[in-house]
């Protein structure tokens, strides 16, 4: 609840702070009240700044109970002759509206303009719509107030007053923008630091990868290299391989061409011999058929020399 003083998880550290401010804030807000201007033809009524640190205080209080003792602080007057009670009792209601227009202010985004706008409507509210008719009904209520209507004492608070409206606008216009200004930067701040450790670590998390990719880069090399070497021996190996059957095909086209048809022509030559000794017509045609698959053998021969001694098989 927000008028407990002890929080919810049995701390006093968030009430401690806000008496603090309550009671700074009610000591600035009673000094502010020495400086006065005194209002003519009102009885014991002045204008002066004392709304400043009230206004104020609605940011860093963040139970409104404690503005309660923030009123009642602001009220005393050291050797002054304004009574204390209506002086306490007409900012109760006022400090409250505004304690609660900060707090919707606080939750949404605005630009920086928007909020001194918002600041600057919410101030003279405060004045117009809280503080002068409560500052009459109290004086009236109190038995202070003269003849005059409620009208007629609103209206010459206002034009009494105007010199301390406007310096409080103004001031608590800036301070706030000041403040949400600070809140901005601290929380941009803040994140960046998280944007930068994240962008940090997303960048040790790329070198990883890299630093595996090379690795992994690294083997594949190794193991190219090594293919590489393998790929190389095994070339050598079916060049010498190939070298060695090409010498045997020449070796083979040699014999072919010398030392089988060296025998193949003898034997053409016996059966031509045998031909002229004139033999029997059976022995004649027994030697017409040798000599014919002579021939053939002889033919054969020749193409497979040519075959052999062609660009082909040369090495």
């Amino acid at each position: 609840m927000i008028f407990t003083l002890r929080t919810a998880d049995g701390s006093y550290r968030k009430q401690i702070n806000d008496f603090g401010y309550s009671m700074f804030f009610g000591f600035l807000s009673a000094l502010f009240g020495h400086v006065f201007f005194l209002v003519p033809n009102y009885y014991l009524a002045y204008t002066d700044l004392r709304e400043i640190p009230l206004l104020v205080s609605v940011i860093y209080i963040r139970n409104p109970f404690y503005l309660l003792v923030t009123c009642v602080v602001s009220s005393v007057h050291i050797g002054s002759d304004v009574p204390f009670a209506p002086t306490a009792v007409m900012h109760v209601i006022p400090i409250f509206i505004a304690w609660a227009a900060y707090q919707t202010i606080k939750k949404k985004t605005f630009l920086y303009w928007q909020i001194g706008l918002f600041s600057f409507l919410s101030v003279l509210i405060y004045y117009l719509v809280f503080l002068f008719p409560s500052f009459v009904l109290t004086y009236e209520l109190f038995d202070l107030n003269d003849s005059k209507s409620f009208y007629e004492h609103y209206s010459y608070l206002v034009y009494a007053t105007r010199y301390e409206i406007a310096s409080t606008l103004l001031v608590v216009s800036l301070f706030l923008v000041q403040i949400e200004t600070g809140k901005r930067l601290e929380y941009t701040n803040k994140h960046l630091e998280e944007l930068v450790i994240d962008r940090t670590k997303a960048l040790e998390n790329l070198n990883d990868e890299l630093k595996l990719l090379n690795e992994e880069l690294n083997r594949s090399n190794a193991e190219i290299k090594f293919l590489n070497q393998g790929l190389e021996t095994v070339v050598e190996r079916r060049t010498e391989q190939l070298a060695l059957q090409l010498e045997k095909l020449n070796t083979y086209a040699y014999m072919n061409s010398h030392q089988v048809r060296g025998p193949l022509a003898r034997i053409m030559g016996l059966g031509l011999l045998f031909k002229m000794e004139g033999a029997s017509d059976n022995h004649k045609e027994l030697i017409e058929k040798i000599l014919f698959s002579c021939n053939e053998l002889d033919e054969i021969i020749k193409k497979m020399n040519i075959l052999l001694q062609s660009e082909e098989f040369r090495p």
